[in-house]
């Protein structure tokens, strides 16, 4: 009875939550990239405030950002926004950064979170930000093969060598990725039950220098456990969204055997380029990421790991919505992040573990 209760529950949830998320979905669509660009990015929003995380106004100074400037699929939403470094000099001889956003797999796009990545590309580092089909229409693992087509394209437009950026949905995206390209006969099983080998196997990728993922969703299990550093009632309630969006986006013929996190594919990984991870410790997917940093730790794989006394998409979030602490924190996060990215940003010095 109790099976049956829950099994009801989820499926009036999953009906009428699919509704919310597309509504939510068009409201964004329609609403949010304007905004950007028009006001947000040039720092007159009365919504998103006028700095950017690295204390810039306006968050787009010194960067040149374009929306939908780049098609790498054939599907509508498979677009890139590019984030171009204005000072060539600076951002002379680095490789580029792909970005994947976040927003649970079901939500959000590359517009909404510009703003965040904006001091990457102010730093030298061009940014290709990411839009990719979202679940429920487009469940897994079709936005996992978005991003290898995304890298075919950069890999295609004369870029051998990219850095790997991703934060909560886009963070699990970008590491599974890396691990499939870096690691070819898991990259063929994973083409082969995803029904897409033919494509997939002729792609052509760029050298993957470094991964840095933001409150990523690392594995499918450890995120259930209860974190001291909030209530019960926040526990709950982020169990649940994690709970919501997995069901939403997991495969219901279980392609790939539903192997959607980088943990759980480990054992066939023998290759990982440097992994950064960085979490808040008010999240509960902080499980996942500490789970993680242990499992890489235990291959010898290089890992570095920086944990904040923040709640999720503390980073991505405008600074107009932080406290003066969490303000501190997302900052320091960025400045771990760039310095990590400037390391590896050298194939000559860039190091794999196997």
């Amino acid at each position: 009875a109790k099976r049956t209760a829950k099994n009801l529950f989820w499926s009036i949830t999953l009906l009428n939550g699919r509704v919310a998320v597309y509504g939510a979905r068009r409201f964004l669509d329609w609403s949010v990239p304007p905004h950007q660009q028009n006001f947000h990015l040039q720092g007159t929003s009365r919504v998103g405030g006028s700095f950017a995380t690295d204390g810039v106004t306006p968050p787009a100074r010194g960067v040149t950002i374009k929306l939908f400037a780049h098609r790498y699929g054939l599907q509508p939403s498979e677009t890139l926004d590019t984030l171009i470094c204005n000072d060539r000099h600076l951002a002379q001889r680095k490789p580029p950064v792909l970005y994947a956003h976040g927003g649970a797999w079901i939500a959000a796009s590359s517009a909404c979170l510009l703003h965040s990545v904006a001091p990457v590309a102010r730093a030298g580092l061009d940014v290709f930000s990411m839009d990719y089909p979202l679940a429920p229409a487009a469940r897994f693992p079709e936005p996992v093969v978005s991003v290898l087509r995304a890298l075919a394209w950069i890999r295609s437009e004369g870029r051998e060598e990219v850095l790997l950026m991703g934060d909560s949905a886009g963070g699990n995206l970008v590491s599974l990725a890396a691990a499939l390209v870096a690691n070819r006969p898991l990259l063929e099983e994973f083409a082969r039950e995803a029904s897409v080998r033919e494509e997939v196997c002729a792609l052509r990728f760029p050298k993957i220098l470094a991964v840095s993922s933001i409150y990523g969703v690392m594995d499918q299990v450890s995120w259930r456990r209860d974190l001291d550093t909030i209530s019960a009632a926040e526990n709950k309630i982020m169990h649940f969204c994690i709970d919501f969006a997995l069901r939403l986006y997991r495969c219901p013929n279980g392609r790939f055997q539903n192997k959607l996190t980088i943990s759980d594919v480990l054992d066939d990984v023998k290759v990982l380029p440097p992994f950064q991870l960085i979490c808040g410790n008010k999240d509960v997917l902080v499980w996942t990421n500490r789970q993680l940093r242990l499992e890489l730790e235990k291959r010898n794989m290089i890992v570095e790991y920086f944990e904040y006394d923040e709640r999720h998409c503390f980073f991505g979030l405008p600074p107009a919505w932080l406290s003066k602490e969490g303000k501190a924190e997302s900052r320091a996060a960025l400045n771990e992040l760039l310095r990590f990215f400037l390391t590896h940003s050298d194939s000559s010095v860039a190091e794999f573990k196997d």
